[in-house]
């Protein structure tokens, strides 16, 4: 008798096909061969493979790989041959899978077992606002003039965020599709990938039924740092499709030592002034010290009655965030810690430690000496930069840094060939489609002296949780020609693999497995006209095992040599995806233009880049124009894909989005931002039916703010207004959303050391039978005495009608003196109540602490 396990919901891999439980209840012991058959219920025959052969004695057998290996695979439909070799799965569809046991010897068939299964192939979760690295503060070239240097003082409790998404498609009609949204905070040097996998949430809700959402007011605020965020969807309660993480920054944020600073001591060890090195004078080398130190920290706590609403964060918790930099004999280093009590053995680490050289650091100092020599060079010609012909800066540039070359220090030669050089955690950034935002503890190296670049990166990507992640290492690898700011070719090389023995894993658990990764790409820059004109691109194939413990695959089409390389199993899956791109900077009319296009194929797939958005063919272009001494600033992107590059779901989706974005600079004059970003998705199916999509999604936001004097008084005033809207026909939503904000905000600051700040807002949000309208305002002063004495207070309120309200108050004071020693502390008082759920009223106290340090 065969028993076939059934496979997850709305999914069949072909290594599913060999889960089974065979029981021999004969006495007689038989040399066997398992055959097995996919057919699709409207298409008929979709693959056929058998095993090896093994013995079977009498009594119960859970199949093994060692049992099965090889499989074979004999023949597939011609039309789903590329879907089964580029995702290790079938179409969407109805399937009947059907194994048989063969009697090795006579061929006659002993048992057999079938099962049914749907399965659902859908694209990714594609994230739309807050975009990738936005930030909720009102811009870097925007300055209140009330601004404070203390991280607990910060008071937008009147800012509503909203986060919006596109579905998964094509999903059924009668299909019940829900979303979950995790926010997590970062903590220094941490990619929002890391952030995601390491750190408790900050905050999370199941069970969303639309693809806008607005951040709630039970919830603690987004503020005091920087935020990943990442949406799941889920089918009929099952997980089917998973967003990237992108990043969204808020409020003020503990700056390590700057580049500033340690160009410093690189002068200091160096002797900028002369133009050499200290190799001759007594006076000159007594002045030398072999070690010069700076370094920042920050140490935080908190303590509260209940943990946030939606929050995974303990009530009491802190961390400890460390950035020394060392100058060891004129070379500059940084050695950044982070200290958690929020590490957990349940989650990947959050404790880090790295030291690494400040490559960019010697290249700014070498950078610095070849601009002072092309100052002597043009003295020395009585000529003036502006006057010279493209030709004679190129010379120039030339000339200046083959002088300061030759005056280089051997030990800063062979330095400044490095781009990164450090040990401990850190995060490779190769390109697009091969390593980018993952954790690797170990070592990172990219050197570039010349012409030769060669990078190496490993070893440990993450650690082993029972019934959660296998101990996995990455082997990163790069070699080529050319500057990595500059026109180069490069080679790229990536190997991943998961322990298989680290971690003790419950036989229930169908969707943890061992996996392996190769990947070998091609990528390339040409720059030229003075980089004007830059042309890139990339191309990198990919084979993913997906549980390393199954059989080897036997396929007459794989060489040899290719088989002993990546050992392939039933289990993998190769695809290749490319990318090219070109830009046109003039910098005199400031001008930019960027195109390009890129191909992801379905089944590519890189550990070094988890949740890459796949199954795409984009085109892309940006038009960037700044007008009027740069006071106005013009832009205007297009982009356009589509998906089911290889027919394997079951209708191919298009969208469209574009995004007009204008902002104005004038002195003396408000200033103004405007965006406009509309998205546009549609698909093939037949215009009437249920299956038809055709959504639409909108992103409005407008923003003016004026800095100004009434008599002697600073003042500061904004307007901003956001719209996030959906308008829907398809069998997922069938009703429009939409969510409107409109903020003011005032700030006031006096002759003497007071300023006074307020905002106030209206939220309206439109959802399927239901109407939601939320104020919300804050107040809030501080007083600076003795430029050593900061304290603070405020009150923020706000009301959703006939739903909740939260009420505000803090107060705190800051203690400090520069850049040395800054003591923080904050006292807060939270009252929720809700009319609609009584139980997620609260009473909260807060008391939040923080010692900066600084040398």
């Amino acid at each position: 008798m065969i028993i076939l396990k059934q496979p997850p919901p709305l999914s069949f891999k072909l290594e599913d096909m060999w889960k089974i439980t065979l029981n021999n209840s004969s006495q007689q012991t038989y040399r066997v061969q398992l055959r097995g058959v996919a057919t699709e219920v409207s298409e008929g025959f979709i693959a056929d493979a058998v095993t090896g052969t093994f013995t079977l004695h009498p009594g119960v057998k859970v199949v093994t790989a060692a049992d099965i290996k090889p499989i074979k695979v004999n023949q597939t439909n011609p039309k789903y041959e590329d879907v089964v070799k580029n995702v290790g799965t079938v179409p969407s569809g109805s399937y009947d899978i059907c194994v048989y046991a063969i009697d090795a010897e006579t061929g006659i068939e002993l048992a057999s077992d079938c099962i049914f299964t749907e399965v659902l192939n859908l694209s990714q979760v594609e994230l739309l606002s807050p975009e990738d690295n936005f930030s909720l503060s009102l811009g870097d070239d925007i300055k209140q003039s009330t601004e404070t240097k203390y991280e607990l003082y910060n008071t937008r409790s009147a800012q509503q965020i909203m986060f919006s998404w596109m579905p998964p498609t094509p999903v059924s009609a009668g299909q019940r599709v829900t979303y979950r949204l995790k926010i997590a905070q970062m903590y220094q040097m941490q990619s929002a990938y890391d952030a995601m996998q390491s750190n408790p949430l900050y905050y999370s809700i199941h069970n969303l039924m639309t693809t806008i959402y607005q951040y709630p007011i039970a919830a603690r605020p987004l503020s005091g740092g920087s935020f990943a965020w990442q949406v799941e969807a889920f089918v009929n309660g099952v997980l089917m499709s998973t967003s990237e993480v992108w990043q969204i920054n808020s409020g003020k944020e503990t700056s390590p030592v700057t580049n500033l600073e340690k160009l410093k001591f690189m002068k200091k060890y160096w002797a900028l002034n002369d133009g050499t090195y200290n190799s001759t004078g007594s006076e000159n080398q007594t002045k030398k010290k072999p070690l010069m130190f700076a370094f920042n920290s920050k140490l935080y706590g908190e303590t509260a009655n209940r943990s946030g609403t939606g929050s995974d964060k303990e009530p009491q918790y802190g961390y400890w965030e460390i950035n020394p930099s060392i100058a060891l004999y004129g070379l500059p280093f940084s050695a950044p810690m982070l200290f958690s009590s929020e590490n957990s053995g349940s989650r990947q680490s959050i404790n880090t430690l790295n030291l690494s050289l400040d490559a960019q650091v010697i290249k700014d100092f070498i950078m610095e000496k070849v601009e002072r020599e092309k100052d002597k060079l043009l003295e020395k010609g009585n000529k003036e930069f502006s006057s010279l012909n493209d030709k004679q800066k190129d010379k120039l540039e030339t000339d200046a840094k083959r002088k300061v070359s030759s005056k280089l220090h051997p030990i800063l030669k062979l330095m400044s060939s490095f781009r990164s050089l450090g040990i401990g955690t850190s995060y490779p950034d190769y390109t697009p489609l091969t390593v980018r935002g993952v954790p690797l503890t170990g070592v990172n190296i990219e050197l570039n002296p010349g012409l030769l670049y060669l990078a190496f990166g490993g070893f440990k990507n993450q650690k082993p949780i029972d019934n959660e992640s296998f101990r996995r290492d990455i082997y990163t690898g790069r070699l080529g020609i050319g500057q990595k700011d500059g026109s180069h070719f490069y080679f790229t090389g990536m190997f991943a693999k998961d322990d298989e023995n680290s971690i003790t894993l419950d036989p229930s658990n169908q969707t943890l497995t061992p996996k392996a990764n190769y990947l070998f790409g091609m990528e390339g820059k040409l720059e030229l006209f003075r980089k004007k004109l830059s042309l890139e691109g990339e191309i990198a194939g990919a084979m993913l095992t997906r549980d390393t413990r199954d059989a080897d695959l036997e396929n007459d089409a794989i060489p040899s040599w290719v088989k002993n390389m990546v050992h392939p199993k039933i289990s993998s899956s190769v695809d290749y995806s490319y990318t090219l791109k070109g830009i046109f900077n003039n910098e005199k009319s400031a001008t930019k233009v960027t195109a390009g296009m890129r191909m992801l194929g379905p089944g590519y797939t890189s550990l070094g880049i988890p949740n890459l958005s796949t199954d795409k063919l984009e085109a892309k272009s940006k038009v960037e124009q700044k007008l009027s001494n740069k006071q106005i600033s013009l832009s205007g992107e297009l982009l356009w894909y589509r998906d089911n590059l290889i027919d394997w779901k079951r209708f191919t989706t298009f969208v469209t989005r574009f995004s007009i974005n204008a902002g104005f600079r004038f002195k003396g004059m408000p200033s103004v931002n405007i965006l406009f970003a509309p998205t546009f998705m549609t698909n093939n199916a037949v215009t009437g039916s249920s299956d038809k999509l055709d959504n639409k999604f909108f992103v409005t936001s407008v923003y003016t703010g004026h800095a100004y004097k009434l008599k002697n008084i600073n003042m500061y005033s904004s307007i901003s207004y956001f719209m996030n809207s959906s308008s829907n026909l398809d069998s997922i939503i069938t009703e429009n959303v939409s969510v409107h904000n409109l903020m003011f905000s005032q700030s006031v600051g006096f002759t003497f050391p007071l300023n006074i700040s307020g905002s106030f807002s209206m939220s309206f949000a439109m959802y399927p039978g239901e109407y939601s309208r939320i104020l919300a305002g804050d107040i809030s002063a501080d007083y600076t005495l003795f430029e050593l004495v900061n304290s603070f207070i405020g009150f923020g309120t706000a009301y959703e009608k006939q739903s909740n309200k939260k009420n505000t108050f803090y107060i705190g004071v800051s203690l400090g003196y520069e850049r040395y020693f800054i003591f923080e502390v904050r006292a807060e008082k939270n009252l929720y109540h809700s009319w609609q759920d009584n139980t997620t009223n609260y009473d909260e106290f807060m008391l939040k602490g923080i010692v900066t340090t600084g040398l």
